[in-house]
């Protein structure tokens, strides 16, 4: 028999399920240029980053394997600078 939460809006309509895929935050940190991070956490599931910036410039490009994350500037340009969360789904 399935487990899980499920939360329903007042039409009856589910918001939340549980079974569905729930993303965890492993952390955040600020990129200005091309860079690397390990973590352990990668490993636990599907890895995602989410760049988060108040420019135009060029954006980074996100890769990952194992527990490894690195970003580039592929695209050329002046490269933008923000905050990126990471974690996995």
């Amino acid at each position: 028999m399935p487990a899980g939460l499920q939360i329903f809006d007042a039409n009856g309509n589910v918001v939340l399920d549980t079974n569905d895929r729930m993303s965890r935050v492993l952390g955040s940190f600020w990129i200005s240029a091309s860079g690397s991070l390990t973590h352990g956490g990668l490993t636990t599931g599907q890895p995602f980053a989410i760049f988060c910036s108040h420019t135009v410039n060029s954006m980074p490009r996100f890769q990952f394997s194992g527990a490894s994350m690195w970003w580039d500037y592929p695209w050329g340009g002046s490269p933008a600078s923000g905050y990126v969360v990471f974690g996995v789904y």
